[in-house]
């Protein structure tokens, strides 16, 4: 799709609906590719949470419904800790489907 339809818009074509929520992650928050996607999933009616780190005022905050930023320049930390958002989660929707 990058090839056809070019990079910064390979995400914004995405298939969903008002009931989904997409998870945006981008370390700068300055990835047009992800902060497209975000804009999209807000049109359709979908929810966004946004992960992001660097500047305070990054783009893909201004899109996101709710916003997980963490003060940091580091490419290495910011995505360990959305690494260990991602985890835990992961294991509190583990939790709460009936085995």
């Amino acid at each position: 799709m990058s090839n056809d339809f070019g990079y910064e818009v390979a995400f914004a074509r995405i298939l969903a609906s008002r009931s989904d929520v997409l998870f945006a992650i981008s370390s700068s928050g300055q990835s047009m590719n992800i902060h497209n996607a975000a804009v999209e999933m807000r049109k359709l009616g979908g929810k966004v949470v946004t992960l992001s780190g660097f500047k305070r005022d990054n783009p893909l905050r201004s899109v996101g419904d709710m916003n997980m930023w963490l003060d940091s320049s580091d490419y290495g930390m910011v995505e360990i800790r959305h690494q260990f958002v991602l985890h835990y989660l992961a294991e509190q929707i583990r939790l709460q489907v009936p085995r």
